[in-house]
């Protein structure tokens, strides 16, 4: 039901299929609706920590600009189908994206998944959308670069988190702007915030 997009499937080196069931899912999501982007920035953390990874490109802040309700269904109904497609654990759906994806992931938890254990949001920010039904208890980490604009909502947009919602919360900055860390110096910083998370959502238990 959705005419436009895709989305891409990996799943971790060393996973077996019989462990697909217990493995968090990550649906990811790209400004400029290549979600493969997305995967591959992703690719080395969700090795190390066992975890799905989608790419999602039924979203992009163009086709949000054209119409926020037609995004908010469509994404719906992509999100509703990965789900029931891809095998995962149910209590470890996480989404995460670059900039307007990042917000996006923000949004997917309060309207398209309210299950969600939570976020990863690569420059993104929650646009003083304060009033959304998010999930409590979620995790949530900020990937930054340390001159991206994306570093003055890191204060206001984690105490919102933390005192209203009860979430854990952790920013984590590499040396850069508003892109993502995907160079020899700063790639590591997405393994360390995805074992942080991966961790602090107790995603071994």
């Amino acid at each position: 039901g959705v005419k436009f997009g895709k989305w891409n499937v990996r799943y971790p080196a060393g996973l077996s299929e019989e462990e697909y069931a217990d493995a968090p899912l990550c649906i990811l999501y790209h400004p400029g609706g290549n979600g493969q982007r997305m995967i591959d920035t992703m690719a080395e953390a969700a090795d190390k920590n066992g975890w799905i990874l989608v790419g999602a490109d039924v979203y992009s802040n163009k086709r949000n600009l054209a119409s926020y309700s037609k995004m908010t269904s469509a994404c719906l109904k992509v999100v509703d189908h990965i789900r029931k497609e891809i095998p995962h654990h149910k209590d470890k759906v996480v989404f995460g994206g670059l900039s307007g994806g990042g917000w996006w992931s923000f949004v997917s938890t309060a309207y398209l998944y309210q299950k969600a254990a939570g976020v990863i949001s690569f420059g993104g920010w929650m646009s003083n959308q304060y009033n959304a039904p998010y999930p409590r208890r979620m995790t949530v980490a900020m990937i930054n670069g340390d001159k991206d604009p994306a570093v003055a909502y890191e204060k206001p947009d984690g105490d919102f988190l933390t005192k209203k919602k009860k979430a854990t919360v952790k920013a984590f900055q590499f040396p850069g702007g508003h892109v993502l860390p995907n160079k020899p110096h700063t790639k590591a910083t997405t393994v360390t915030a995805v074992t942080w998370f991966h961790q602090t959502a107790g995603f071994d238990e």
